[in-house]
C-alpha cells in the first residue's frame, strides 16, 4: 500500500535519481511504453518535437536551444 500510495516502484525510483544526480541541466527519456509514459509525465518529463524523446529541463533552455539538445540526442538513436 505505501509504494502504491507514493505512485509505484517506477516513480519512487526516477525521484530518487533526480535527487542523486543533481545539479542537472536535463535528464532525458526515450519512452514508446504508454504506462511508462504516464509515469514519467507525473515526475516532470514533458514531450519533445521527436516521437518518443522526453525530457525534464532542470535548467532555463530557449525554445532554439530545446529544439536543437532534442535534435542531437535524436541523432544517437533509441536508448
Amino acid at each position: 500500500m505505501l509504494v502504491k500510495s507514493k505512485g509505484g516502484f517506477a516513480e519512487i525510483l526516477l525521484k530518487c535519481s533526480f535527487y542523486k544526480l543533481k545539479p542537472w541541466d536535463i535528464i532525458w527519456g526515450y519512452v514508446g511504453d504508454k504506462l511508462a509514459e504516464k509515469v514519467d509525465l507525473r515526475v516532470g518529463f514533458k514531450h519533445t518535437h521527436r516521437s518518443y524523446i522526453m525530457a525534464v529541463w532542470g535548467k532555463n533552455f530557449s525554445e532554439v536551444e530545446k529544439h536543437a539538445l532534442v535534435e542531437e540526442v535524436h541523432k544517437i538513436g533509441p536508448f
